[in-house]
């Protein structure tokens, strides 16, 4: 709570609490990371880390990143932060698959 309540902004906040809860991450073996965008593309088979059985699975799944029911602008503000930042979370994902999304977000949200 002290370092949070050092940080005025509240996007910058929430960075720092995002890297908190992906350094809790850094211990476990990687074959224990089950990640949104793998379980998506994989249709479901990434599960088989949790269960053999989801080798099985051929579920249609969808990413639901670009949901128009998010605030778009919000997302992107935070998406900068983010890229100028340092955290635990860059041991997950790189820098250029949140260009990509925020990429994404702005082609969407420019569509007639």
């Amino acid at each position: 709570a002290e370092p949070l309540a050092e940080i005025s902004d509240v996007g910058e906040r929430q960075i720092k609490i995002l890297s908190w809860f992906f350094e809790r991450y850094l211990h476990l073996p990687s074959s224990s990371i089950l990640r949104y965008e793998d379980l998506i593309s994989s249709k479901g088979k990434s599960l088989q880390a949790i269960t053999p059985q989801a080798l099985n699975l051929e579920v249609s799944l969808e990413n639901r990143n670009k949901n128009t029911l998010y605030d778009w602008n919000l997302m992107e503000k935070l998406g900068e932060k983010l890229l100028k930042s340092e955290g635990a979370f860059w041991k997950f994902y790189t820098k250029d698959s949140v260009k990509t999304l925020l990429a994404e977000i702005s082609m969407v949200r420019n569509q007639p």
